[in-house]
């Protein structure tokens, strides 16, 4: 990884860091980050990567911009290139870095449920549809060639394959204040006429559990890199060792939380390996990791061994780690109960 590791470190702090990702693209096909989708690769050795990329300048959002690539676009592609010549050959563009694709599932209100997706997909009298409505949310949105759009047709939840330059597209660029190498872009679209050859064989309502915890099992090798990338740089930081070398309860406190941070890797690559293994592998069994929770003991253990001032520029991206949508909180609540033996106590 030392060409992509050479590049990111000479990145000057002036430089946009919204055109890093499709930068380092050509650099990031290199190291292999997209083989798995070519299934090349596997997703414990894709998350090893990620843990490396993580350390890195830049590397939390690149990583996220990956994981989109990966876990959400890439896979709706992979699953449908069985059946789809055009999207076989969209599929290896995107793996070899040729093509960038986003999908866009969110609107409005929406409150994480499908069945209050307001977006409409109207048959035309010509045979063709006709989309309007919006999206709010693209990652990597703002340099993809393609958008991924679920709409409801007959019942079912499809996605559409639109190409950026389809009339009727107003794309909007906005910026996360964390891992901001990762762009987002949400849309509008205005009477844009879909043809049959561009709704994708793909019921996105069966498959939309597993690839968000999928995402979110990627979010968590990035966490684990970030983090342990931030222990190796305190080791580098004479005056944060000088507070260590005067007191032994840091010290212990310090190795409590890399121990953490082991355990948790170890448990990221036990599940990938058996989502390698098994191709219908309900991540919710496995859900939550742990990120949210490994996360807050990461910070809090920091800010107790050294003085917030001293530590908290190593804190930039902290929201992306702490971050609870519904689904991660429904999820949260219920593994919580099981914990405390409420669920099974109403059994």
């Amino acid at each position: 990884m030392q060409r992509l590791s050479d590049y990111l470190n000479s990145i000057p702090e002036s430089y946009n860091k919204e055109e890093i990702y499709k930068e380092a693209l050509p650099l990031l096909v290199e190291e292999k980050f997209l083989d798995v989708l070519a299934r090349k690769n596997t997703y414990k050795e894709f998350h090893k990567k990620l843990f490396e990329l993580a350390k890195l300048p830049h590397g939390i959002g690149l990583g996220v911009s990956l994981m989109a690539q990966v876990n959400i676009a890439g896979t709706v592609l992979q699953v449908t290139a069985k059946s789809e010549l055009a999207v076989e050959k969209l599929l290896n563009d995107l793996v070899e870095g040729k093509q960038i694709v986003s999908l866009g599932v969110s609107e409005p209100d929406w409150k994480g449920r499908l069945s209050n997706l307001k977006s409409t997909l109207i048959l035309q009298a010509n045979g063709k549809y006709l989309l309007n409505g919006e999206k709010s949310f693209f990652t990597n949105g703002y340099h993809s060639n393609y958008y991924m759009v679920v709409v409801k047709l007959d019942q079912n939840y499809k996605v559409l394959l639109l190409d950026k330059k389809k009339p009727g597209l107003l794309i909007t660029k906005f910026t996360l204040p964390f891992a901001v190498e990762a762009t987002h872009c949400k849309i509008q679209f205005q009477d844009v006429e879909v043809d049959n050859t561009e709704i994708l064989d793909f019921d996105y309502s069966k498959f939309a559990e597993n690839l968000r915890l999928s995402e979110m099992l990627s979010l968590s090798a990035v966490f684990c890199g970030y983090a342990q990338g931030t222990l190796e740089k305190i080791k580098l930081n004479s005056k944060l060792v000088d507070i260590l070398t005067e007191d032994e309860t840091k010290q212990k406190k310090l190795l409590r939380c890399k121990t953490l941070l082991d355990l948790f890797q170890a448990r990221i690559l036990e599940i990938s390996d058996e989502k390698d293994n098994n191709s219908d592998l309900e991540l919710k069994e496995y859900f939550p990791y742990g990120t949210e929770l490994v996360s807050e003991e990461f910070y809090t253990t920091l800010t107790e061994i050294f003085p917030k001032e001293e530590i908290e520029i190593y804190f930039d991206n902290k929201q992306l780690f702490q971050y609870r949508d519904m689904l991660n909180e429904s999820y949260i609540r219920r593994a919580a109960k099981a914990a405390a033996g409420i669920l099974k106590s109403r059994d």
